[in-house]
């Protein structure tokens, strides 16, 4: 499936409007600057990969905190070199297929701006590479990069004309993914306030963000979004 999309914000996710699986995202171009977020999250955190080679995933600047002197950013790193001539990576957004022991009911969502994906088989993971390139790269450009079940989500166009893409691939899941999903999922609760039904935190999930110190070429970070259920909550 190839997606051209003609403004200059991209929203998706995982599942059905009738049952989503995933946070919703939107990677967005302002000018020469790219952003990416979760709905849910955004009064949060985001992604920001500057025009100025300086990339980062932080708190935004308004997050209210006990300890507001602190620094925001939770991942900085610079615009790594290409892997390929022409192609540079930046960031991913990992679904698995784990489930929670006790799901939260099924949560629905309307709204047609949203492009969904299937969610991964069991024991696989959905990866969400955001890549560059220069402008005029086009889709057979991108192919000579990518794995045979690669998928191309969208296109954006930054104001200086560089390509932003979004792609899709499902693979197998690796232990050490494995294993951020099942500690973040063992170790995360949600307190409620005494009386709370629990109703809304239903479709709750956790973004982990998974990075070296100092990324490099190969490493960039990878966001996981995971998913919670009744367990978590207490």
């Amino acid at each position: 499936m190839s997606i051209r999309q003609n403004s200059n914000t991209f929203r998706f996710a995982v599942g059905t409007a009738q049952s989503v699986e995933s946070s919703i995202w939107r990677m967005w171009v302002n000018g020469n600057d790219v952003y990416l977020g979760a709905r849910e999250a955004l009064r949060a955190f985001k992604v920001s990969l500057h025009q100025s080679g300086i990339w980062r995933i932080a708190w935004v600047a308004d997050l209210n905190r006990p300890d507001s002197a602190s620094d925001r950013v939770i991942v900085r790193w610079n615009r790594p070199s290409e892997f390929a001539p022409g192609w540079t990576p930046s960031v991913g957004i990992l679904l698995s297929s784990i489930q929670p022991a006790r799901p939260f009911a099924t949560r629905k969502i309307d709204d047609s701006r949203l492009t969904w994906f299937e969610p991964p088989a069991s024991g696989r993971r959905l990866l969400f590479k955001v890549l560059f390139s220069p402008s005029g790269f086009t889709e057979n450009d991108l192919r000579r990069v990518s794995l045979k079940q690669d998928r191309l989500a969208a296109c954006l166009e930054k104001k200086d004309g560089e390509r932003v893409w979004l792609v899709a691939r499902e693979d197998d899941l690796s232990d050490f993914e494995r294993h951020q999903v099942r500690d973040a999922m063992s170790k995360t609760r949600i307190h409620l306030k005494p009386g709370a039904s629990g109703d809304g935190v239903r479709g709750s999930r956790i973004l982990l963000v998974v990075s070296d110190d100092r990324p490099g070429l190969g490493t960039q970070p990878t966001i996981f979004d995971i998913s919670l259920g009744m367990e978590n909550v207490g």
